[in-house]
Protein backbone atom coordinates (compact mmCIF):
# COMPACT_ATOMS: atom_id res chain seq x y z
CA UNK A 1 0.00 0.00 0.00
CA UNK A 2 1.23 3.56 -0.68
CA UNK A 3 1.11 4.52 3.00
CA UNK A 4 3.30 1.55 3.93
CA UNK A 5 5.82 2.49 1.25
CA UNK A 6 5.87 6.10 2.48
CA UNK A 7 6.36 4.89 6.05
CA UNK A 8 9.28 2.64 5.09
CA UNK A 9 10.96 5.38 3.06
CA UNK A 10 10.55 7.82 5.94
CA UNK A 11 11.98 5.31 8.42
CA UNK A 12 14.99 4.95 6.12
CA UNK A 13 15.70 8.66 6.35
CA UNK A 14 13.72 10.13 3.45
CA UNK A 15 11.86 13.41 3.94
CA UNK A 16 8.20 12.52 3.43
CA UNK A 17 6.33 15.10 1.34
CA UNK A 18 2.66 15.36 0.50
CA UNK A 19 0.30 17.91 -1.01
CA UNK A 20 -3.49 18.06 -0.96
CA UNK A 21 -4.95 14.53 -0.56
CA UNK A 22 -1.41 13.16 -0.57
CA UNK A 23 -1.06 14.31 3.03
CA UNK A 24 -3.47 11.51 3.98
CA UNK A 25 -0.74 8.99 3.11
CA UNK A 26 1.66 10.69 5.53
CA UNK A 27 -0.95 10.55 8.27
CA UNK A 28 -1.85 6.93 7.47
CA UNK A 29 1.83 6.04 7.80
CA UNK A 30 1.87 7.53 11.31
CA UNK A 31 4.36 10.24 10.40
CA UNK A 32 2.09 13.10 11.49
CA UNK A 33 0.87 11.71 14.81
CA UNK A 34 0.93 14.50 17.40
CA UNK A 35 2.51 16.91 14.91
CA UNK A 36 1.29 19.92 12.90
CA UNK A 37 0.11 19.41 9.33
CA UNK A 38 -1.99 20.94 6.59
CA UNK A 39 -3.99 19.72 3.61
CA UNK A 40 -6.48 21.22 1.18
CA UNK A 41 -8.99 23.26 3.18
CA UNK A 42 -11.85 21.37 1.54
CA UNK A 43 -10.49 18.11 2.95
CA UNK A 44 -9.89 19.45 6.45
CA UNK A 45 -13.07 18.05 8.04
CA UNK A 46 -12.54 14.57 6.64
CA UNK A 47 -8.87 14.64 7.59
CA UNK A 48 -9.54 15.81 11.15
CA UNK A 49 -12.21 13.13 11.62
CA UNK A 50 -9.93 10.36 10.33
CA UNK A 51 -6.75 11.54 12.08
CA UNK A 52 -7.77 13.32 15.30
CA UNK A 53 -4.26 12.92 16.72
CA UNK A 54 -2.78 15.21 14.04
CA UNK A 55 -2.54 18.94 14.85
CA UNK A 56 -4.22 20.07 11.63
CA UNK A 57 -3.77 23.72 10.60
CA UNK A 58 -5.86 23.99 7.40
CA UNK A 59 -5.26 27.71 6.92
CA UNK A 60 -1.53 27.15 6.34
CA UNK A 61 -0.20 26.65 2.82
CA UNK A 62 2.87 24.70 3.94
CA UNK A 63 4.10 22.93 7.07
CA UNK A 64 7.76 21.86 7.33
CA UNK A 65 8.30 19.41 10.17
CA UNK A 66 11.92 18.70 9.28
CA UNK A 67 11.52 15.04 8.37
CA UNK A 68 8.23 15.70 6.59
CA UNK A 69 6.65 18.53 4.60
CA UNK A 70 2.99 18.88 3.70
CA UNK A 71 1.22 21.43 1.53
CA UNK A 72 -2.37 22.55 0.95
CA UNK A 73 -4.40 22.33 -2.26
CA UNK A 74 -3.43 20.78 -5.58
CA UNK A 75 -1.39 23.71 -6.88
CA UNK A 76 0.36 23.97 -3.51
CA UNK A 77 2.77 21.37 -4.86
CA UNK A 78 4.39 24.39 -6.56
CA UNK A 79 4.85 25.95 -3.12
CA UNK A 80 6.22 22.62 -1.90
CA UNK A 81 8.64 22.39 -4.83
CA UNK A 82 9.90 25.94 -4.31
CA UNK A 83 10.33 25.23 -0.60
CA UNK A 84 12.41 22.14 -1.37
CA UNK A 85 14.63 24.14 -3.72
CA UNK A 86 15.08 26.83 -1.06
CA UNK A 87 15.82 24.24 1.60
CA UNK A 88 18.24 22.07 -0.36
CA UNK A 89 19.79 24.59 -2.75
CA UNK A 90 19.19 28.20 -1.71
CA UNK A 91 16.42 30.79 -1.34
CA UNK A 92 17.92 32.61 -4.32
CA UNK A 93 17.59 29.51 -6.49
CA UNK A 94 13.97 29.10 -5.40
CA UNK A 95 13.23 32.72 -6.30
CA UNK A 96 14.86 32.22 -9.70
CA UNK A 97 12.66 29.17 -10.31
CA UNK A 98 9.56 31.12 -9.28
CA UNK A 99 10.37 33.90 -11.72
CA UNK A 100 11.07 31.48 -14.55
CA UNK A 101 7.84 29.53 -13.93
CA UNK A 102 5.73 32.67 -13.26
CA UNK A 103 4.89 31.56 -9.72
CA UNK A 104 4.09 33.61 -6.64
CA UNK A 105 6.62 32.45 -4.02
CA UNK A 106 5.00 34.33 -1.15
CA UNK A 107 1.87 32.27 -0.50
CA UNK A 108 1.67 31.53 3.22
CA UNK A 109 -2.03 30.96 3.88
CA UNK A 110 -4.91 29.17 2.19
CA UNK A 111 -7.31 31.55 3.93
CA UNK A 112 -8.08 33.78 0.89
CA UNK A 113 -9.19 30.73 -1.09
CA UNK A 114 -11.31 29.07 1.59
CA UNK A 115 -15.09 28.92 1.59
CA UNK A 116 -16.21 30.20 4.98
CA UNK A 117 -19.48 28.26 4.85
CA UNK A 118 -18.28 24.72 4.13
CA UNK A 119 -19.33 23.45 7.55
CA UNK A 120 -21.59 20.52 8.48
CA UNK A 121 -24.74 20.78 10.59
CA UNK A 122 -24.13 17.32 12.10
CA UNK A 123 -27.61 16.19 11.08
CA UNK A 124 -29.29 18.78 13.32
CA UNK A 125 -32.26 20.09 11.32
CA UNK A 126 -32.88 22.95 13.75
CA UNK A 127 -29.31 24.16 13.30
CA UNK A 128 -29.67 23.78 9.53
CA UNK A 129 -32.83 25.92 9.69
CA UNK A 130 -30.98 28.57 11.69
CA UNK A 131 -28.21 28.62 9.11
CA UNK A 132 -30.67 28.98 6.24
CA UNK A 133 -32.42 31.84 8.01
CA UNK A 134 -29.14 33.72 8.53
CA UNK A 135 -28.14 33.09 4.92
CA UNK A 136 -31.43 34.70 3.82
CA UNK A 137 -31.36 37.63 6.26
CA UNK A 138 -27.68 38.54 6.63
CA UNK A 139 -28.09 41.97 4.97
CA UNK A 140 -30.04 43.46 7.88
CA UNK A 141 -29.49 43.69 11.65
CA UNK A 142 -29.99 40.24 13.17
CA UNK A 143 -30.86 39.37 16.76
CA UNK A 144 -30.17 35.97 18.27
CA UNK A 145 -33.82 35.72 19.31
CA UNK A 146 -34.89 35.87 15.66
CA UNK A 147 -32.49 33.11 14.71
CA UNK A 148 -33.66 30.96 17.62
CA UNK A 149 -37.31 31.52 16.66
CA UNK A 150 -36.57 30.42 13.09
CA UNK A 151 -35.10 27.21 14.50
CA UNK A 152 -37.95 26.81 17.05
CA UNK A 153 -35.44 26.81 19.91
CA UNK A 154 -34.64 29.00 22.88
CA UNK A 155 -31.60 31.23 22.52
CA UNK A 156 -29.57 29.19 25.00
CA UNK A 157 -30.45 25.88 23.35
CA UNK A 158 -29.62 27.27 19.91
CA UNK A 159 -26.23 28.48 21.09
CA UNK A 160 -25.37 25.09 22.60
CA UNK A 161 -26.56 23.02 19.65
CA UNK A 162 -25.16 25.38 17.02
CA UNK A 163 -21.70 25.35 18.56
CA UNK A 164 -21.78 21.56 18.89
CA UNK A 165 -22.93 21.02 15.28
CA UNK A 166 -21.01 23.73 13.44
CA UNK A 167 -18.07 24.51 15.71
CA UNK A 168 -18.96 28.21 15.76
CA UNK A 169 -21.44 30.44 17.53
CA UNK A 170 -24.40 31.78 15.51
CA UNK A 171 -22.79 35.24 15.59
CA UNK A 172 -19.56 33.87 14.15
CA UNK A 173 -21.48 32.03 11.45
CA UNK A 174 -23.44 35.17 10.55
CA UNK A 175 -20.19 37.07 10.16
CA UNK A 176 -18.85 34.30 7.91
CA UNK A 177 -22.02 34.51 5.78
CA UNK A 178 -21.60 38.26 5.39
CA UNK A 179 -17.93 38.04 4.48
CA UNK A 180 -18.58 35.20 2.02
CA UNK A 181 -21.24 37.32 0.29
CA UNK A 182 -18.84 40.26 0.26
CA UNK A 183 -16.24 38.07 -1.44
CA UNK A 184 -18.69 37.23 -4.24
CA UNK A 185 -19.49 40.94 -4.74
CA UNK A 186 -15.81 41.85 -4.82
CA UNK A 187 -15.19 39.13 -7.38
CA UNK A 188 -17.99 39.99 -9.77
CA UNK A 189 -19.48 43.40 -8.93
CA UNK A 190 -18.52 47.00 -9.49
CA UNK A 191 -19.58 48.41 -6.13
CA UNK A 192 -17.07 50.13 -3.87
CA UNK A 193 -15.97 48.34 -0.71
CA UNK A 194 -17.91 50.89 1.33
CA UNK A 195 -21.09 50.08 -0.58
CA UNK A 196 -20.46 46.36 -0.21
CA UNK A 197 -20.04 46.67 3.55
CA UNK A 198 -23.58 48.11 3.76
CA UNK A 199 -24.99 45.56 1.32
CA UNK A 200 -23.85 42.65 3.48
CA UNK A 201 -25.17 44.04 6.76
CA UNK A 202 -22.40 46.14 8.28
CA UNK A 203 -23.40 49.58 9.58
CA UNK A 204 -19.74 50.36 10.28
CA UNK A 205 -17.31 50.06 7.35
CA UNK A 206 -14.37 49.85 9.76
CA UNK A 207 -15.88 46.77 11.39
CA UNK A 208 -16.37 45.25 7.94
CA UNK A 209 -12.74 45.86 6.95
CA UNK A 210 -11.52 44.34 10.22
CA UNK A 211 -13.75 41.25 9.92
CA UNK A 212 -12.83 40.76 6.27
CA UNK A 213 -9.12 40.79 7.00
CA UNK A 214 -9.52 38.47 9.99
CA UNK A 215 -11.41 35.86 7.96
CA UNK A 216 -9.58 36.06 4.63
CA UNK A 217 -6.13 37.36 5.49
CA UNK A 218 -6.54 40.16 2.93
CA UNK A 219 -8.09 43.60 2.84
CA UNK A 220 -11.19 43.92 0.63
CA UNK A 221 -9.18 45.88 -1.92
CA UNK A 222 -6.39 43.30 -2.02
CA UNK A 223 -8.95 40.52 -2.37
CA UNK A 224 -10.56 42.27 -5.35
CA UNK A 225 -7.20 42.80 -7.03
CA UNK A 226 -6.38 39.11 -6.68
CA UNK A 227 -9.75 37.52 -7.47
CA UNK A 228 -11.91 40.21 -9.07
CA UNK A 229 -13.25 39.70 -12.57
CA UNK A 230 -14.44 43.25 -13.19
CA UNK A 231 -11.67 45.40 -11.74
CA UNK A 232 -14.21 47.49 -9.82
CA UNK A 233 -13.43 50.53 -7.67
CA UNK A 234 -11.82 50.37 -4.26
Amino acid sequence: APASWVGRAHASGAVACGACAGVFFLAEAGILRGRPATTHWGLAQAFAARYPDVALEPDRMLVDGGDYICAGGVTAYFDLALHLVARHVSPEAALSCARTLLLDPGRIRQTPYMSLLSLPSAGDEAVAAARRWMEDNYARPVRIGEVAAAAHLTGRTLLRRFRRAVGRTPAQYLQAVRIERAKRLLETGGESTGEISSMVGYADATAFFKAFRELTGLSPGAYRRRFGLSGGPE
